[in-house]
């Protein structure tokens, strides 16, 4: 214990500290709070107790210091010849020398400059919350701890006036941790949640095996109070730089992903894009896909269709009497063309009957037959269908009777109670 200081750490609002040392007068009574010295306290007597009461209270967590400091430039006693020598005054005498002599031993490496190691029988103390960041350079580049709190290691902190870092490090981080029994992680860079009850996300080497330096970088998510066990995110094998994000296990392919893969930009393979929305295919890659979009739009293309057409829909009227034909234009050309023509009892189609899919080729031969539809001849911008009388065959595959079963056009009902087939639709695709 010294005999000529006493250290204390302050409760919040704390004004009273017990002064455990002698002194001669309550004016050699000092006080220091973080470092730095306070003279806003009185010297009182409470029971018997010498007490250095603060005002007003100080903070939680103060380092404070009460110490002797027993004014060694000032005599308090002054002999005289032929004066008479009492006991007061060489008790006085003797104690100032001996008070001072203490402060000097005891106080003398608190307020030196002291250089070399801090060992040794007079090893220097440092007082809890003595060191500010005003005793820390902030300048030197090797560690800095700013005013605002900031820490700069090979660097200072805000170099860059815009930087709100509040470490910055010129260099490496590495971070070490002896594998122990059950706990298989490595160095770890922890975020923690300021939330006790939340969660805390590690980054680390994870080795498998005792003596493994690190065989997968994984990112993982514990809850606060369990820093062993969670949820792993990702992981990369350095040996052969497989990634995997959300599934938990080691990556089999160069990527694994457990989840949707959600690109608000566009989707990139080596720099190019892996769709392409290009509706006349003109790239014809090898590598990129297509959009369904510009896959219809592509197919449209080449794809012509009349919609359900009724024969007076023609600009020019036509007589089914006079075996007249209808022309669809389609400029498609005539290599390689396939025509489909279908019969349907009204303008949207219904109970549709396909009459014809045949691939044509250029040829102005008009083929006329007795009963039906019929597909007169092609070029490269129409092509022509023919109706027979008031009625055509429907082949439905077999025959009955001899005869093949008979389907009427026109409107309304035919001779056998059947709605008739009164619209027709060309469906031409390249």
């Amino acid at each position: 214990m010294a005999n000529t200081y006493v250290d204390y750490t302050a409760t919040a609002g704390q004004i009273d500290f017990t002064i455990t040392f002698s002194y001669l007068s309550y004016l050699h009574i000092k006080a220091e709070v973080n470092g730095v010295e306070n003279t806003d306290f009185t010297v009182v007597i409470v029971n018997q107790d010498k007490i250095a009461r603060f005002n007003p209270g100080l903070s939680v967590g103060d380092a404070v210091r009460i110490y002797r400091d027993s004014a060694a430039a000032t005599a308090l006693v002054d002999f005289e010849n032929g004066s008479v020598l009492t006991e007061s005054e060489l008790d006085l005498a003797y104690l100032h020398n001996l008070y001072l002599s203490e402060e000097n031993k005891e106080q003398k490496e608190t307020n030196a400059t002291h250089t070399g190691d801090v060992t040794g029988d007079q090893a220097l103390t440092i007082a809890n919350n003595a060191v500010t960041s005003a005793k820390i350079s902030d300048t030197d580049n090797t560690f800095n701890i700013q005013s605002d709190g900031k820490i700069g290691m090979g660097c200072l902190p805000q170099d860059d006036t815009t930087s709100t870092a509040t470490l910055a490090v010129n260099g490496a981080i590495e971070t070490r941790r002896d594998r122990q029994t059950g706990t298989p992680e490595g160095g770890q860079l922890i975020l923690r949640s300021e939330d006790d009850d939340g969660y805390r996300w590690n980054i680390d080497n994870w080795s498998r095996e005792a003596g493994d330096f690190g065989s997968i970088l994984r990112v993982w998510r514990t809850a606060e109070a369990d820093g062993s066990n969670g949820a792993v995110y990702m992981t990369i094998n350095p040996a052969d730089g497989k990634v995997n994000i959300g599934s938990g296990a080691t990556a089999s392919n160069a990527l694994d992903v457990n989840g949707d893969i959600n690109a608000t930009s566009s989707y990139k393979i080596n720099g190019s894009a892996l769709l392409l929305d290009e509706d006349d295919m003109a790239s014809d890659s090898a590598t990129q896909a297509a959009t369904q979009q510009s896959i219809k739009a592509y197919i449209d293309s080449l794809r012509y269709s009349s919609g359900w057409v009724s024969q007076d829909d023609s600009s020019t009227p036509r007589s089914v009497s006079s075996r007249a034909y209808l022309r669809f234009y389609h400029g498609l050309g005539t290599t390689d063309v396939s025509v489909t023509v279908w019969a349907g009892e009204d303008s949207s189609g219904a109970n549709p009957a396909r009459q014809q899919a045949i691939v044509l080729y250029d040829s102005s031969t008009n083929t006329y037959f007795e009963r039906g539809v019929n597909i007169t001849y092609i070029d490269d911008n129409y092509v022509y269908v023919q109706l027979a009388d008031h009625s055509y065959t429907f082949n439905t595959g077999h025959q009955s009777g001899g005869n093949y079963l008979k389907k009427e056009w026109g409107t309304g009902i035919d001779s056998d109670g059947r709605a008739r087939y009164s619209h027709l639709k060309v469906v031409v695709q390249a």
